[in-house]
C-alpha cells in the first residue's frame, strides 16, 4: 500500500574505523550473530612489512596470519577463509611491523550476506 515501505533490505555494520601507530596496536570487535560475512582493508602506509593476525578471543583460536607489503593496500573478504561467514563472538587483530613502529589504517564492515560488502 502507498506508505508501506520495507527499508531492512540490507543488513551492514560497520565494525571498526581506525588509524594504527605504535609497536603493536591491537583492534578489538565483535561479530553479531547474522553478521558473519566480513570485509576488511588495510592501507599499510610505512616501507616495512605489516603483519596482522586474527583471534577469536571467546574460543582462543588463532584463524590467521596475513601480510601488508610496504605502501600497499590488502583487501580480505570472510568468504575467502570462510565459506558460512565468521562465527558471533568477540575479535582481536594484532599488528606487528618487524620490530619498528606500525603506520597503517584499516576498517571492517559486517554483513548478513557476502553480496552486501
Amino acid at each position: 500500500t502507498p506508505g508501506n515501505h520495507d527499508v531492512g533490505l540490507f543488513k551492514r555494520k560497520d565494525l571498526f574505523n581506525v588509524n594504527l601507530d605504535g609497536k603493536s596496536p591491537v583492534t578489538d570487535f565483535s561479530v553479531s550473530p547474522g553478521y558473519g560475512h566480513v570485509k576488511l582493508r588495510v592501507k599499510n602506509n610505512s616501507k616495512t612489512t605489516l603483519t596482522f593476525t586474527l583471534k577469536h578471543v571467546n574460543s582462543g583460536d588463532y584463524l590467521f596470519t596475513k601480510y601488508v607489503g610496504g605502501g600497499e593496500t590488502f583487501n580480505w573478504y570472510s568468504m575467502d577463509s570462510f565459506s558460512n561467514g565468521m562465527r558471533a563472538g568477540d575479535y582481536e587483530i594484532q599488528w606487528h611491523a618487524s620490530g619498528a613502529y606500525v603506520d597503517a589504517s584499516a576498517w571492517a564492515v559486517s554483513a548478513n550476506s557476502p553480496d552486501e560488502l
